[in-house]
């Protein structure tokens, strides 16, 4: 603000403002007199709202070029899971697989067996151990046949034979021997019977003597599997 004070009895005086720069165009100037007890008076006040009218907004101008394309920003954290959805309908049984060569399987095993589960005497006339049967056999089968005796020489050097029999037809056999007497052996047998007919076919583990007495002490074990041509 600028004051200037003039005590000349003028009538009439002249400013002459100049404006310039880049605020010209937002610059406004007004005068105001003042009477003797210097409170201003509107004979001598120069208003630019008054004089030029209310400053209308121009136009708008063009829109200025598309900036430049900013960094993408960090990617945001992981929301929450979401419910897990209603479970779908059960899809249609698939076709039945091919039958499996095995078929059926038996055993027959001392309880517990172990080394003294058994005390039964081997001698010269068989004596059955253990029996199983396969049931309902097809034409053209085989019957996988194993077992394991654990036994004892009695009677100085001993040998024993272990026979599978089928009914009452030996269809394996084999020997061991033991040298001197209170001596421990295990026997094992493993067969496969190609011609074992149809239906329920019985199979016998047996033991008996060539020479010497023994016991049968365990564990002992005879399994049989049918499997299909």
């Amino acid at each position: 603000m600028i004051t200037k004070e003039y005590y000349a009895d003028f009538n009439s005086f002249e400013f002459l403002f100049i404006t310039e720069g880049v605020a010209e165009d937002e610059t406004q100037i007004s005068v105001w007199g003042k009477n003797s007890m210097g409170q201003l008076v509107t004979a001598h006040r120069i208003i630019s709202s008054e004089l030029l009218g209310p400053r209308g907004d121009g136009a708008t101008g063009a829109t200025g070029a598309t900036g430049v394309k900013g960094a993408t920003g960090d990617t945001g954290v992981t929301g929450d899971t979401g419910s897990t959805g209603d479970t779908g309908a059960t899809g249609d049984t698939g076709a039945t697989g091919v039958t499996g060569a095995f078929q059926q399987f038996q055993v027959s095993e001392n309880t517990a067996n172990t080394v003294g589960s058994s005390a039964i005497p081997i001698v010269a006339a068989a004596t059955a151990l253990k029996t199983i049967t396969i049931t309902g056999v097809p034409g053209g089968s085989r019957i996988w046949l194993t077992g394991i005796v654990g036994w004892e020489s009695t009677a100085g050097n001993t040998a024993i034979q272990l026979q599978i029999l089928r009914g009452a037809t030996i269809i394996f056999s084999t020997n061991q021997h033991a040298t001197g007497n209170t001596t421990y052996a295990s026997t094992s047998v493993n067969h496969v019977d190609i011609t074992p007919g149809t239906g329920n076919i019985t199979y016998s583990l047996t033991a008996l003597t060539i020479m010497g007495t023994a016991n049968a002490i365990g564990g002992i074990t005879f399994t049989g599997a049918l499997i299909q041509p």
